[in-house]
């Protein structure tokens, strides 16, 4: 099973990733990780050198790759990854897609001293939060195309988020 992490930045993608796959045996990638590993170079480095679009077309490249031929893995998306319909089509049909729903509040609150936010840097706090805001809406529904939604906002911890994502993944099992 494929298990495909979806969210905006700052949602609990990688924490909860990791927490996730060690609870089920399963082997946990981060695509922006990934991309570092394979680029040789920090994602705001590949942002300022190249462009955000280059950066899009290699989160695709890479997306396929660590989705080719593995099964029992969790994979964190980065949180701009569903740019478009056919990259959530292929998700879709190559896993269960879960989009960790984070509210502004705790968005903010977890990435507000984050300087690997390229969407974020250079702007203050109150931009930070209005920037969070915009883009949260424009993503929102892309993100809901998912085949489920698990809240993961700060009163939720990662344990719960845990359970409740290996409860859907066991109906899952069940019907499939």
């Amino acid at each position: 099973m494929r298990i495909i992490l979806t969210g905006f930045m700052g949602s609990g993608k990688t924490y909860i990733g990791r927490e996730l796959a060690k609870k089920l045996g399963y082997k946990f990638i981060d695509l922006d990780e990934y991309i570092i590993q394979k680029e040789k170079r920090s994602i705001p480095d590949i942002f300022k050198e190249y462009g955000e679009k280059y950066f899009r077309e290699i989160e695709i490249k890479y997306l396929k790759e660590t989705l080719e031929g593995i099964d029992n893995i969790v994979l964190s998306l980065g949180g701009g990854t569903l740019q478009n319909k056919n990259v959530i089509d292929y998700i879709k049909k190559n896993g269960i897609l879960i989009f960790l729903d984070a509210d502004v509040r705790s968005i903010y609150h977890r990435v507000k001293g984050d300087q690997n936010r390229p969407l974020l840097a250079g702007l203050t706090e109150e931009q930070k939060i209005e920037k969070i805001k915009t883009l949260l809406e424009k993503r929102l529904p892309l993100y809901k195309q998912a085949h489920y939604t698990v809240r993961s906002n700060l009163e939720d911890s990662i344990p719960e988020v845990v359970e409740n994502i290996i409860r859907i993944i066991k109906d899952e099992n069940i019907k499939g």
